[in-house]
This record gives structure tokens, sequence and C-alpha cells, in this order.
């Protein structure tokens, strides 16, 4: 059913942020991002883009390291300023504790449509160094529904909601 693929892809990919942002490689990237060495460095970019190659609808894996203000992605290492999607940002700033946050939001307030899934890197010591940041691209996981053809699909509505039941993302926002 369209609620058990959703649901399956939501906690696969809230497992992905919360263990990515465990790897060792990561805690030492935001706490030190200037001493990781090269091999590390790529292994993280490889890390990143075998998830966003294999599964079409994670359109992005960030590894925010605050301490150089850098963003590695599939794609390679960022400054932070010229770095070309802050959307999330705001909320990653809010995250005072170990936690994981799940919103909706469009890519540089354009588009695609993303859910975004935050959760900080606490290395060794107490203060946030960073973050994992994964993008699913609603117009990606909405596509597999109707490949699915089910025939309810074309008379019903869809809603997305957060652990606190609150509509993170609806059919109509696709239009916003």
């Amino acid at each position: 059913t369209v609620r058990n693929i959703t649901d399956n892809i939501m906690n696969e990919a809230r497992t992905l942020t919360i263990n990515t942002a465990h790897l060792d490689k990561v805690d030492h990237y935001a706490a030190n991002p200037d001493s990781t060495n090269y091999s590390d460095l790529n292994a993280l970019i490889e890390y990143c883009h075998s998830y966003t190659n294999t599964l079409k609808h994670l359109h992005s894996i960030y590894i925010y390291g605050d301490g150089a203000n850098t963003i590695l992605t599939d794609y390679g290492i960022f400054d932070f300023k010229n770095f070309s999607d802050h959307g999330w940002y705001e909320e990653y700033l809010k995250l005072n504790k170990e936690e994981t946050v799940i919103f909706a939001r469009k890519k540089n307030n354009y588009y695609p449509f993303f859910i975004t899934i935050i959760h900080p890197i606490y290395p060794a010591d107490v203060n946030k160094k960073g973050a994992v940041i994964i993008n699913i691209n609603i117009q990606e996981m909405t596509d597999v529904f109707y490949s699915l053809d089910m025939n309810s699909l074309s008379t019903q509505k869809f809603y997305i909601t957060d652990d606190n039941n609150t509509v993170i993302y609806s059919e109509e926002q696709r239009d916003l």
C-alpha cells in the first residue's frame, strides 16, 4: 500500500541519516575537517554517492562540518557560502540536542520539493559539530505510487506526517 511504501522510505531515510551521523569518519570530518585524510574524504563522498545513485527518491546527502563551514556531498566538498542549497540551515541551527528533525521544503524555495531529514553530529565532546542532511525528492517518491497502477490513487489523497502527526506534505503542496 501507499502507506507501507511511504513508511518504508521514511524509516529507511531516517535510519540512514542517524547511522551516517554516527560513523567514525563522519565524526572526524565534522570535528576536524582540515585533518581528515584524502582517502577518508573520498570514502565519504563514495558512501554518499552509493545511496543517491541507488535510491532514485534520494536526491542528496550532505555532511555539514560546522568547524570549517564545509559541506561534503556525493559530488565533492564545498564551502558553505558557495553551496547552492541553504534551505535546511535554519532548522539545523535550532537543534540543540541529538535529535532528528523532518520537514518539507523546496530547494532554495524553488524546486524540487524535498522532505529533509537532519540529524546533528556530536563527536566525543558535547558540542554539536555539524549534521547529516538527507533530501528525499517527493516527486520521485510519489512516482513510485503512481507506477503501481493502484486504482484507488485516482480517487484518494495522501499525506505525509511527522512523528507528531503534523502534515509535512500533501499533494496540494506540489503546486506551491
